[in-house]
């Protein structure tokens, strides 16, 4: 199975069970999208006359339907039988980066807003375990990311035994999604 098709066929079904029935909140892009804030990045510094870019790729983007605003992203780190931890390490900074880039977005679109207290959150799926991971600026320039649930999905029957902690990691994340909103 390709990365690709791990999407399609097993996080999106996934992933649309737990944001659909908050359809009117939450918009879900798939597919190698960029992220608006990105490319408003990039983009800002180019003169009329030069190209423009779209900005780094990233498998699923999580946006606020009302405010349009980009608040989590997923990254699918290869076929989910294939070892490869250099795929592995390279999709987990770009994590980082494209939530440093959505914090920086935040931070100069709400100037008067306290931005230490937002936190936006990343998930990483690699070999068929899903990472969810947590971003925040702690002090001034001083981004932490910590990986603060990890859990698999079951692949068998045999492992449905097992299937309640990805139910109880899929709640976590859309919990603290969900309380992006308040902040």
């Amino acid at each position: 199975m390709s990365e690709g098709t791990y999407i399609v066929n097993v996080l999106a079904p996934i992933l649309g069970y737990f944001f659909n029935k908050k359809k009117k909140d939450w918009l879900v892009s798939y597919g190698e999208t960029c992220l608006k804030a990105f490319a408003t990045d990039i983009n800002s510094n180019k003169k009329d006359d030069e190209r423009r870019s779209s900005g780094k790729k990233i498998d699923t983007i999580i946006s606020m339907r009302e405010e349009d605003k980009e608040i989590s992203v997923i990254e699918v780190s290869g076929p989910p039988t294939k070892n490869d931890w250099t795929h592995f390490t390279g999709d987990r900074m770009k994590i980082m980066k494209m939530l440093k880039t959505l914090m920086n977005q935040f931070a100069k679109l709400n100037p008067s807003s306290d931005i230490a207290l937002i936190r936006l959150y990343g998930l990483q799926v690699y070999l068929n375990e899903l990472t969810i991971y947590e971003f925040q600026l702690r002090y001034s320039e001083i981004y932490t990311i910590e990986a603060i649930f990890t859990f698999s999905l079951p692949k068998t029957w045999a492992d449905m035994a097992k299937a309640d902690k990805a139910i109880i990691g899929l709640l976590k994340y859309e919990v603290r999604i969900n309380g992006f909103r308040k902040t």
